[in-house]
């Protein structure tokens, strides 16, 4: 579980792929979030790769990307998480072997290979602890 609460307002990930190494799905968790406990997927792996980055967050409470709401995004040409990675996230999307698939806490995934790649993903609510980040090409803008 993550050390400290997680975010209220509302955030998406978004990128071209998400490449998962060393990658391990370890069940539904209880995440203190600014608004109480929330179910969220978690998932460990050695690193995490995802090209073409952007992260908004909708500010005060409405949805990221929403149209009229304030958000903050930040995009990076790449971003990469390595060394005991965690990732909670409310929802999962992407193509897997030409297929979209979509994992909540109501429909998570089976078994997962432990090297993964998906393309066209989007995380919902995203939350991730790292021993290194590393981001190329970083830009904030608000709106």
């Amino acid at each position: 579980m993550p050390d400290a609460a997680a975010a209220a307002d509302s955030s998406r990930l978004t990128a071209r792929f998400a490449a998962l190494t060393g990658l391990t799905y370890d069940g539904v968790a209880i995440v203190p979030t600014a608004r109480g406990r929330e179910p969220m997927l978690k998932f460990t792996m050695r690193s995490l790769r995802l090209p073409g980055a952007a992260l908004s967050v909708g500010l005060g409470g409405g949805a990221a990307g929403a149209a009229g709401t304030a958000s903050l995004v930040t995009a990076d040409t790449t971003m990469e998480l390595s060394g005991n990675v965690e990732l909670y996230t409310t929802r999962l999307t992407g193509v897997l072997n030409g297929v979209t698939v979509t994992f909540t806490a109501t429909r998570p995934p089976g078994a997962l290979p432990p090297n993964l790649t998906l393309t066209g993903v989007t995380a919902e609510q995203p939350y991730a602890a790292a021993d290194l980040m590393r981001a190329d090409g970083s830009h904030v803008s608000t709106g």
